[in-house]
């Protein structure tokens, strides 16, 4: 057995205290390749980095990791909606219970949303929502869910999830290079110069190995745009998709799923059309997304001035149930296997966990 996902938290606490050395966590291991994959996610983030694993499968994560949908270059030749209607109708042949949509109110769940809604039958469409996802877009509310569909709760969903197959928007950051606000606000006139002109040298100085990162795209990476969006497709893409499961225990692949990660399909709509990311201004940000949603309904406003927003909100019972029942990890079948203490920590369960299922290796712990 491999595992998708790992709580880092949980696993870097141990190391620091294994190691007896504050410094340690899972990025302090890993082969040289590895590392200097690191190297760039430093050009790119900050603490906490998540996990880091190369979809491409050039570099093995150290721990025990398995890639879910793997990336390898093809050419994509269908729109960005035309991919969202094929994903939707792949959504329904997967389960035969009613499907409930998380809707935030965003670009990316609000795309999700209105393609689920073109291909089922609205009687078996339930959306998930609160106060705060009518208040981002409430002219979608009014005019497309309120009294035409069904909706609950998140926490109603989280309470009754077997009576559902929920589907998220997570992973669509990625497919848009995970741009956010102050990253645009300090390189928006550098975007699309040579990423060779950008990159913070002191932090990545291989730059042959960050052109062999390049070609494992298949495609030209030549702005420092072009590179970030292949570097959070490549290396974060799981990473990403993978919030459904780690925040509930016991929900496996029957349960939810996360809308972008059907198939590699996004990810080969991405490496694509790299010039459709984002425009001239921070307005112009998942335009393909917008022409998709202003289509099926014509909200003016939001088509030319909505922008990424902070759009996660959960109510203070739904956020304290996600603090305890965060997963230690997401195994390939999906199934939990959880530690007697969680949310508790017993370092002597951890070590017998992981000499049963190899997560962490050995070489760590001996």
């Amino acid at each position: 057995m491999s595992f998708y996902w790992f709580n880092q938290a949980v696993v870097s606490h141990y190391l620091k205290a294994k190691f007896k050395d504050a410094s340690i966590n899972d990025h302090y291991f890993g082969n040289d390749s590895y590392q200097k994959l690191h190297q760039l996610n430093r050009c790119f983030s900050s603490k906490p980095y998540g996990l880091q694993h190369d979809i491409t499968n050039h570099v093995p994560h150290h721990f025990n990791i398995k890639t879910k949908t793997i990336y390898q270059y093809h050419n994509e030749t269908r729109t960005f909606g035309d991919i969202c209607i094929d994903t939707a109708k792949n959504i329904i042949r997967m389960t035969d219970r009613p499907i409930a949509v998380c809707w935030s109110g965003g670009i990316d769940s609000t795309a999700v949303l209105v393609a689920v809604m073109q291909v089922i039958p609205l009687d078996r469409l339930t959306v998930v929502q609160n106060h705060a996802s009518i208040s981002e877009f409430p002219s979608f509310y009014e005019k497309k869910i309120k009294d035409r569909v069904k909706t609950i709760s998140p926490l109603f969903l989280s309470q009754n999830y077997k009576d559902f197959f929920s589907v998220t928007g997570d992973g669509g950051d990625t497919v848009w290079g995970v741009i956010d606000d102050s990253f645009w606000k300090d390189y928006r006139d550098l975007v699309n110069l040579p990423w060779q002109d950008i990159i913070d040298r002191d932090l990545m100085s291989d730059m042959t190995f960050v052109e062999e990162f390049c070609s494992w795209s298949g495609v030209d990476i030549k702005s420092w745009l072009d590179l970030r969006t292949w570097f959070y497709l490549c290396c974060k893409w799981q990473d990403k998709c993978m919030r459904p499961y780690w925040l509930r225990h016991h929900i496996t692949d029957k349960d939810t799923v996360a809308f972008f990660d059907i198939d590699s399909s996004f990810q080969h709509w991405t490496m694509n059309n790299l010039d459709k990311i984002i425009g001239k201004n921070w307005e112009d940000y998942k335009v393909p997304a917008k022409e998709f949603i202003y289509q099926y309904h014509n909200d003016e406003d939001y088509f030319r001035y909505k922008s990424k927003v902070d759009s996660v909100y959960l109510e203070p019972e739904l956020r304290s149930n996600y603090s305890q029942c965060m997963r230690l990890a997401v195994a390939d079948d999906f199934l939990d296997r959880k530690l007697s203490c969680w949310p508790f920590i017993d370092y002597a369960e951890l070590e017998n966990f992981n000499k049963k299922y190899h997560l962490i290796p050995q070489v760590l712990e001996d």
